[in-house]
């Protein structure tokens, strides 16, 4: 390293040698490279993490919460320490309970807003598939007994007849072409299934020789 220059006072010769080292010390300016490394900045947290539920989701504030206990990465065992228990949020829910049971429910969750959010709600359309109930069919509430939204058939699941075993279930009801068959409905215009019948008149009474008669309807054909 070039030694220092001293100042020089006005009027005062200054030397080849203090003239030189100047001019060196301004060439090496160009000619050296600065290096500088920085050390590699290291998060205080990951930015993302699986934990298991705690405790059952709670709304306040209109944000679904709970607890959960961090997952040891290397293991995949849950951490039992009750210090690195945390706090993770839903705020990405749509209103409903978001999914999961207590002790048994994994999931990711990402550091932001300065707080675990959890990942295991619905974002919204666009994210995927969704399965919606058709005729007959209810997509009921998350039930953490069940560890989901159960489906419930709410139409007619099966037909049996009082001291009978046989069950119509799992396909079409078979009726006795004899006495069914179908007819054009005078209410929405599609087919309904029908008695056959026919109508009688018979004597229901006698009265000093004179009968009296009904006409009714009686199931089958002529």
């Amino acid at each position: 390293m070039a030694k220092t220059i001293d100042t020089v006072q006005r009027g005062q010769t200054i030397t080849a040698e203090a003239w030189n080292t100047l001019v060196e010390r301004i060439n090496r300016l160009e000619r050296d490279r600065f290096i500088m490394t920085a050390p590699p900045r290291t998060p205080k947290r990951p930015l993302a993490k699986t934990f298991v539920l705690k405790t059952e989701w709670e709304k306040q504030d209109g944000i679904w919460q709970a607890d959960a206990r961090p997952i040891d990465s290397a293991t995949g065992e849950t951490d039992t320490d009750d210090s690195k228990i945390v706090k993770v949020y839903a705020p990405l829910n749509t209103g409903e309970k978001p999914a999961g049971e207590a002790q048994k429910w994994k999931f990711w969750a990402i550091w932001k807003n300065n707080r675990w959010e959890t990942l295991q709600t619905e974002i919204g359309k666009g994210e995927g598939e969704k399965y919606v109930a058709g005729l007959g069919i209810e997509i009921g509430a998350h039930n953490p007994e069940l560890g989901g939204r159960p489906i419930t058939n709410v139409g007619v699941r099966s037909m049996r007849i009082s001291g009978s075993s046989y069950e119509a279930k799992s396909g079409p009801l078979n009726m006795a072409s004899n006495h069914f068959q179908w007819r054009t409905s005078s209410l929405s215009g599609e087919s309904e299934c029908y008695l056959k019948t026919h109508r009688v008149k018979v004597v229901i009474d006698v009265t000093n020789g004179t009968p009296t008669y009904k006409t009714i309807e009686v199931i089958g054909e002529d």
